[in-house]
């Protein structure tokens, strides 16, 4: 398809080509800046399914995690849409062990719950999701634990 507009581009002359690259990078520009809403939209929704979940385990009596591990257990999870991103998986997984695991753990106990994860290697992606966040916490080589509350207020002052 480029190699028909290069054709074309060619045959124009200067003032014709210098227009249509004009209205090229116009629509260019429209792109990106819908692209950028569309990201902004997706990022609001995100955070109204969070307070709403928040909220529900609330007014459900009962604590966040809780309340998410009661709607892990009722959920039936699609191969093609997670219903809980990978770190908040694994936050589950770590919470209910009460334990340090091993990324070998994790991935099994992700298998057990049927949570996909979408990449050539999902040790790496199941470490790459721990590090991005500091509610984890290294503890022995590929052995991750949730961080404890003196771990976080000391990481956030």
């Amino acid at each position: 398809m480029l190699g028909r507009y290069a054709t074309l581009l060619h045959a124009m002359d200067d003032t014709v080509r210098k227009a249509f690259l004009d209205e090229v990078e116009a629509e260019l520009g429209k792109l990106l800046d819908e692209r950028e809403k569309l990201r902004q939209i997706e990022q609001r929704i995100a955070t109204l399914q969070s307070i709403k979940s928040h909220i529900n385990s609330l007014v459900d009596g009962q604590p966040p995690v809780a309340a998410t591990l009661h709607r892990l257990r009722e959920t039936t999870y699609s191969r093609f849409a997670p219903v809980v991103s990978l770190p908040d998986a694994i936050k589950l997984i770590l919470t209910a062990a009460q334990r340090p695991m091993h990324v070998k753990e994790l991935r099994r106990e992700l298998q057990k719950r049927e949570h996909p994860i979408n990449a050539k290697d999902p040790l790496t992606a199941i470490v790459a999701a721990m590090r991005r966040r500091r509610e984890f916490v290294r503890v022995a080589p590929n052995t991750y634990a949730l961080r404890v509350d003196e771990d976080l207020a000391r990481v956030g002052s």
